[in-house]
């Protein structure tokens, strides 16, 4: 088997090496097919179609890697890998389809020469096979002259259209990012405030988002065991279909990351909204993708449960009892609440929200809560017995 590969390996060379116009032609065409779809998979599995018709290699490798694709596809859905298997099966199927469609053509192109040679004698052949031969060198020479010039003039005009392109869609992420800056976030948190009572799991401020025909795939990156699947049906609640998680063992990253396709900026917005601190999350756009989005979950997303925050509460301000009044509440929600008690001072003006750097995250979780009812500031402490100590202000919004 290895000495069959060696083989192809070997021919290929002495193709390449042999036939310098046609090697030129063929390279013209993968470049104007890598320019013109900007995919590199495409490109290396349509263009070789134009070098097994060249140089007629025998087809049936097409058919072979389709094969071997097709297999894939079944192992693959076994680890339930669904994300991959479907690719696999797309790749499958263009193999397959792409093998037949050169055994037609070559099987074409050769009954051609056989009756060519069959129907002249051997010098007839040989008077009329020298000048043939001469004829196809020029024509390849011609053919390969005009895919150069057509292939420069499209190219610039590529570049252009792709750069102007590429500017205006910079232009409006800038413009985006600067809205979000300026209030997107207090909205959220505005409007996440006035559905503290809503059941868990509800996804606010967010609508149905157009996902027909584009493909999610949603990688987790940190140490939480799931992650990727919550954020998948998160994903799921918003109307996309093809949302696939896959658990990431490699190490994790702090701040998440969405790669998304060129046609795909107003969905990966819409997939935006319904991930933790928004504002932080980088977006970046990839030329090579066709119809998908790629979320990769950084800690920045790691889910906390409210029954994971211990929360002590103190009254500052002159409303006696109100302490106990947001025990309850904050308790009806799910909250760890471990202590409640007075500081001994009913003159605090604003209620402050203490917490120690590594339970910061937690702190806000508290603080998207308390906007609700309170103005709220977070204040760093070296150090704290619970998660988050909520001292109680005499402003409340109630």
């Amino acid at each position: 088997m290895l000495q069959y590969f060696v083989g192809i390996v070997n021919k290929v060379q002495a193709d390449f090496n042999s036939n310098f116009i046609k090697t030129f032609v063929l390279v013209l065409g993968f470049t104007s097919l890598y320019l013109f779809t900007a995919n590199i998979l495409l490109s290396f599995l349509v263009a070789p179609c134009l070098a097994f018709i060249l140089f007629r290699w025998d087809a049936r490798i097409y058919i072979a890697f389709g094969l071997i694709f097709l297999i894939s596809t079944s192992l693959l859905l076994v680890f339930e890998k669904e994300y991959w298997a479907e690719e696999m099966a797309v790749y499958a199927y263009y193999m397959l389809a792409l093998g037949v469609i050169l055994m037609i053509v070559q099987y074409v192109l050769e009954s051609l020469s056989q009756k060519i040679s069959a129907g002249a004698n051997p010098q007839e052949s040989a008077d009329i096979v020298g000048p043939l031969a001469k004829k196809k060198t020029v024509a390849l020479v011609a053919l390969a002259s005009l895919m150069a010039v057509v292939l420069f003039a499209a190219s610039i005009a590529f570049l252009y259209f792709r750069m102007e392109a590429g500017f205006a869609k910079n232009k409006e992420q800038v413009s985006s990012l600067i809205k979000t800056q300026l209030g997107e976030n207090k909205k959220m948190l505005e409007k996440l405030a006035e559905n503290q009572q809503k059941p868990a799991g509800n996804v606010l401020g967010t609508e149905k988002a157009d996902c027909s025909g584009f493909k999610i795939l949603v990688e987790n990156t940190t140490t939480q065991k799931d992650l990727a699947k919550k954020v998948a049906d998160k994903f799921k609640g918003l109307g996309c279909t093809n949302v696939y998680a896959n658990e990431q063992s490699g190490g994790s990253v702090e701040k998440t990351l969405i790669e998304y396709c060129p046609n795909c900026l107003d969905l990966a917005d819409n997939l935006l909204k319904v991930l933790q601190e928004p504002g932080q999350v980088s977006t970046r756009e990839e030329l090579s993708w066709v119809d998908g989005i790629k979320v990769w979950l950084g800690e920045d997303q790691i889910i906390i449960e409210k029954s994971q925050i211990r929360v002590s509460i103190l009254n500052g301000s002159a409303d006696f009892g109100a302490a106990s009044t947001l025990e309850g509440k904050m308790t009806g929600q799910g909250f760890n609440v471990v202590k409640v008690a007075s500081t001994g001072r009913m003159d605090y003006q604003t209620t402050l929200i203490k917490t120690t750097l590594p339970n910061l995250n937690k702190a806000k979780i508290v603080e998207k809560y308390l906007l609700g009812f309170y103005d709220v500031a977070i204040v760093g402490e070296a150090a704290l017995p619970v998660d988050v100590e909520i001292i109680l202000g005499a402003k409340a919004n109630e």
